[in-house]
């Protein structure tokens, strides 16, 4: 014989479709949360302090992806995947000013686009890494809530987000 459920939660595979599922709002406001604490520090040393010697490469790479709605024909689009065009606009993972790779750049381009008209160059720039850190602490805290409870989750996030050395590095 089996035991009555009747007044214990539904199981997930019992749920039915007028359930809806808030496991997602936890995450959101830490997020939130983790975003409140570090938009502050983009204009110190803060989270990230290097973008200025990534400006350099990341100004190239906008002027190439600025004449992208300006290729009328094949032609155009050649002359932009041209290696030297790419060399000259593209100079990242090089040694020199910026021997990394062009991801970390694009994100801080892709921010100072959507942040530079009210923030300021750097700060702008930083963002990227700011919104990276916080969807890490989210998406950290959503792992180990769901796995050993909320407070498991609310110390990994807090531990993570108030870490000395990542704001010393």
């Amino acid at each position: 014989m089996q035991a009555s459920h009747s007044n214990a939660e539904p199981r997930p595979e019992e749920q039915t479709a007028t359930t809806p599922d808030r496991s997602w709002i936890a995450p959101v406001l830490v997020f939130v949360a983790a975003l409140a604490a570090l938009v502050p520090t983009t204009g110190d040393l803060g989270l990230t302090w290097d973008e200025p010697a990534y400006r350099y490469s990341q100004v190239f790479s906008a002027q190439w992806w600025e004449q992208w709605p300006r290729a009328r024909s094949w032609s155009d689009v050649q002359k932009l995947l041209d290696p030297d065009a790419l060399i000259y606009y593209w100079p990242y993972a090089r040694f020199g000013v910026n021997f990394h790779p062009p991801l970390a750049g694009q994100l801080n381009l892709l921010t100072y686009e959507a942040f530079g008209n009210w923030m300021k160059d750097v700060p702008a720039r930083r963002m990227a890494s700011v919104i990276e850190f916080a969807l890490t602490i989210a998406i950290g805290f959503q792992f180990l809530s769901r796995r050993y409870g909320l407070g498991v989750g609310l110390v990994m996030a807090g531990s993570l987000l108030l870490m000395p050395r990542l704001y010393g590095q």
